[in-house]
């Protein structure tokens, strides 16, 4: 039995690939982080994100990673590839780096370098789904 994908399932790929990734950071963002915050107190809504966001990252990496495979193949070196990598890169850097810093100093009150590094994080996260979008127009 061989198995060939053609470019028109490698684009298929990417075309569920980057919206179930994009669905699943807006579901956590929109609905169950500020449920999260609204229904438990500091210390469980503390607990509980600090489980969850590795493992949201884990999760973003894993499908940045795939995408990233099938847009480098589809379009080898591009413009596309490289947007795929970026996005995957800065997954990886919110996870290893930022998210250990903002909890960090969220523990130790350092409330002005918290803000500082909470807004880089948030930042990333915006122009991940900018980037997102445009590699799935663009796909």
């Amino acid at each position: 039995m061989e198995f060939n994908l053609n470019i028109d399932h490698l684009i298929t790929i990417v075309k569920f690939v980057i919206p179930f990734l994009l669905g699943s950071l807006l579901f956590f963002t929109i609905i169950i982080a500020p449920t999260i915050f609204s229904t438990l107190d500091a210390k469980n809504s503390r607990s509980i994100i600090r489980n969850i966001f590795p493992k949201l990252y884990t999760w973003s990496i894993i499908l940045s990673l795939i995408n990233l495979i099938v847009v480098f193949s589809i379009f080898s070196v591009s413009l596309w590839s490289s947007l795929s990598f970026l996005i995957l890169i800065l997954y990886v850097i919110s996870r290893q780096i930022l998210m250990p810093k903002i909890n960090i100093l969220s523990d130790t009150n350092d409330k002005r370098r918290f803000r500082k590094y909470h807004s880089l994080s948030v930042t990333i996260f915006i122009i991940q789904v900018i980037l997102l979008l445009i590699v799935y127009i663009n796909v």
